[in-house]
């Protein structure tokens, strides 16, 4: 009787999501498209409670100043990569003045404040970056 060789093959894990963490329109127009640019998987969480199960594992976080307040209070834990994201329009008249986001991204313990598009080749960077650190190596 003839041995039967199996030439299944392993297939990678998929890179881990990183996850924008709002309800904010405007910002996930802002977000996604720089994640796909950069090849970085990334996951819209509308509602802060349901971030709890990847935040985390997640290789970055990002969190809009609209769910900020709800996930300080759940308590999330400081984490790297954690980034407390904006939008110049969500700043409003005064585009230079980010005061207000500093009480918030201090609480949630953020490792990054940004406001876009001022921080698009930041965010940029830090996506391609990570893609390259989360994508299976050749066998």
């Amino acid at each position: 009787m003839a041995a039967i060789l199996d030439r299944t093959t392993a297939t990678a894990a998929p890179a881990a999501e990183s996850i924008l963490v709002t309800a904010d329109d405007r910002l996930a127009e802002a977000v996604l498209p720089l994640a796909a640019a950069a090849g970085h998987p990334i996951r819209r969480i509308d509602h802060a409670p349901d971030a709890a199960a990847t935040w985390q594992r997640a290789p970055i976080v990002l969190v809009g100043p609209d769910l900020g307040a709800a996930c300080i209070e759940l308590g999330f834990p400081a984490r790297e990569h954690l980034v407390f994201c904006t939008t110049v329009a969500w700043l409003g008249n005064d585009p230079a003045d980010e005061s207000i986001l500093w009480p918030m991204a201090f609480q949630l313990q953020a490792t990054s404040v940004i406001a876009l598009p001022a921080a698009d080749t930041w965010l940029s960077d830090l996506f391609t970056r990570t893609a390259r650190d989360t994508e299976p190596a050749p066998v």
